[in-house]
This record gives structure tokens, C-alpha cells and sequence, in this order.
């Protein structure tokens, strides 16, 4: 058996286990602690707001477009488990300005670090010649799938944000964004607000459309959309509040967390 083929059957019959383990207590512990973790989120977003809106009130930073969580595997593999977290404006990643701070997500990538401990203890008694770097390898490979708690928390916790005196003094775009995700790569959006005016006939011919993956997480607040023909697109947290959708057809549409509930 070689390199490649001992780290493919140690994870078939190690690894995938323990982790599948290890989601399940994070699951636990995510459904047990809930309120702690969305209080913790609120209060590290509020500090960034406030820190934010000093620098907003000098004239060292303007309007922010994005919020952004970033997963940094170097941080997992130091075992510091610090996402960094950044308020950007229009250009994104290309703004040379952006503010940064940190937020700690210990709570969740000790899981990880559990994990990792008892697969080394499992690769000790394994005859074929695994090194700590396969082991580390490998639980870096599952980070993406504790990202996801992040997510699933930033979402909930916006809720709250959202009251924060702090959050509604911030100078925001009219196109504005919290994303949770890797650090410079693929990231998902938690909230999102878009104050440009719309055509309400328009965004019913575009979402008449049924475009894949195009409506997910979109802004369809206050218009007349009555009459339509939406059955089967997906609106995924997409906000449709104090829209008219009377008479429309939604049969098969995803579920929104914003706005109207649809069937």
C-alpha cells in the first residue's frame, strides 16, 4: 500500500468517522448555547461599529459596502482560531484602507482540535507510515465544514445586529453585505441591504425569468409583485418584505428568512 493509498484508507475508516463525531457535538453544543454565541457575535460586531464609526466621523474611512468574516487556516493550524474580520467599501478585497479586527471562534474549532488528538492517537496503533503533518492535513481538509456554524450564526445573529445603535449610525453603500467565508475565496452571504430604487415590473420579468442561483440572498423589498409566475425559483433568504405577491404562483420556492414566508 502506498502513501497515497494508506491516507485514502485511513480516512475511509478513521477519519470520516471521527469527524462525522465531531459535528455532531458541535450540532450539540450550537443548539445548547445559541443565545451566548449570537450575544458574543453582537457584541464583537457592535465593537466594530463603534470603532468603525470613529473613523468614519474623521474622515479616515467612508461608506461601508461589505462586512467579512474570514476562515484563516494558517490561524487553524496555529491552533489561535481567529477569524479576521474586516469593513470594506465598494472595491472589496481591493480596498487598501479597510478596517480589520479579529473574532475569536475558539468555541468552535476546539471541536476540530479534539478531532485531530484522537486521530493521532488512531494513527499510532496504524501500520502503514502516516506522519502528525497527514493528520494535520487532513482536519485542515474539514475546516470548511465548522465554517458553516459561523455562518449559520452570523445569520441568526444579524437579527440582532441589526437593532444596534452602532450598526444604524454606520455610513453604509446602498448596496451593503455581510459574508461569511475563506479569506480571499468563496464566502456566503449572511445579510444584505440594497436601497437602490427598483422597477417593479423589471424585477418580475427578471424573476420570471427562473434564472439558477441568481435570486438567493437578493433585496425585493417594497415592490408590486402580484400576478407572477415564481414557481420553483429559489428565494433563499432573499428579503421580499411589504412586497404584494397576490395571486402569484410560488409553488416550490425555497423558504425565505426575510420577509414573506412562501410555500
Amino acid at each position: 500500500m502506498n502513501k497515497r493509498e494508506a491516507l485514502e484508507y485511513f480516512y475511509d475508516n478513521y477519519a470520516e468517522r471521527t469527524i462525522t463525531h465531531s459535528l455532531f457535538a458541535v450540532e450539540e453544543y450550537f443548539n445548547a448555547h445559541l443565545d451566548e454565541l449570537i450575544a458574543d457575535f453582537r457584541a464583537s460586531f457592535k465593537k466594530l461599529c463603534c470603532q468603525v464609526n470613529q473613523l468614519q466621523e474623521t474622515g479616515e474611512k467612508g461608506k461601508i459596502a461589505y462586512i467579512t468574516y474570514s476562515m484563516l487556516r494558517t490561524s487553524i493550524a496555529d491552533k489561535s482560531y481567529i477569524y479576521l474580520v474586516e469593513a470594506q467599501n465598494k472595491y472589496w478585497f481591493c480596498d487598501h484602507q479597510s478596517f480589520q479586527m479579529e473574532y475569536d471562534a475558539s468555541w468552535l474549532f476546539e471541536f476540530l482540535e479534539e478531532a485531530e488528538r484522537k486521530l493521532q492517537q488512531q494513527m499510532n496503533s496504524y501500520i502503514n507510515p502516516l506522519s502528525k503533518t497527514d493528520i494535520e492535513r487532513i482536519t485542515l481538509q474539514q475546516a470548511e465544514k465548522y465554517n458553516c456554524y459561523i455562518v449559520y450564526l452570523a445569520r441568526d445573529a444579524m437579527k440582532e445586529v441589526l437593532k444596534l445603535e452602532e450598526y444604524q449610525n454606520l455610513a453604509r453603500n446602498e448596496e451593503f453585505e455581510v459574508r461569511v467565508g475563506e479569506y480571499r475565496d468563496l464566502s456566503e452571504i449572511v445579510y444584505k441591504e440594497d436601497r437602490k430604487e427598483k422597477d417593479a415590473q423589471k424585477m418580475k420579468e427578471w424573476l420570471e425569468e427562473k434564472r439558477d442561483y441568481e435570486y438567493a440572498y437578493e433585496v425585493f423589498q417594497d415592490l408590486d409583485l402580484a400576478q407572477g409566475d415564481y414557481i420553483g425559483i429559489d428565494l433563499r433568504y432573499s428579503d421580499l418584505s411589504n412586497s404584494n405577491l397576490a395571486e402569484s404562483y410560488c409553488i416550490s420556492c425555497q423558504k425565505t428568512l426575510m420577509g414573506l414566508p412562501l410555500g
